[in-house]
């Protein structure tokens, strides 16, 4: 997913997920552009995640 934005405009950053009844997110794998993987593990639903790319 890429987020940017062009003359005069703004794109949202947020990505939603629809996750259906699902009670907890066992495992999130996030690739980054500089090739680095980011696991996050047993999250809870109905919330906002932020993430950044570590260096």
């Amino acid at each position: 997913m890429r987020n940017g934005g062009s003359y005069l405009s703004v794109d949202d950053p947020r990505a939603h997920f629809g996750l259906g009844t699902c009670a907890k997110v066992d495992e999130l794998r996030i690739r980054w552009p500089g090739g680095r993987l980011q696991i996050q593990k047993n999250l809870s639903v109905d919330r906002y995640l932020t993430v950044g790319e570590p260096f």
